[in-house]
């Protein structure tokens, strides 16, 4: 695993956990009244999106090198 992979692990990994944190103990109700836990959480989705989309692309690398190498 590269770098760059790890990175990007570690980083839907800690925004994972940041939800979770976040978001311990509320309800739903409270979660919607809340404007700044909403924004918190939010942002920690997003982060989740980039870092899985960014993992995606570089599957996608990895997945065409090794075709082109092999065939």
């Amino acid at each position: 695993m590269n770098d760059e992979t790890k990175r990007r692990l570690l980083d839907a990994l800690e925004a994972c956990r940041a939800i979770r944190r976040f978001s311990a103990g509320t309800d739903y109700q409270s979660f919607v009244g809340n404007e700044l836990l909403r924004a918190a959480v939010e942002r920690k989705f997003e982060i989740l999106g980039e870092a899985l989309n960014a993992l995606n692309k570089l599957i996608q690398s990895l997945r065409t090198n090794y075709q082109n190498c092999a065939g």
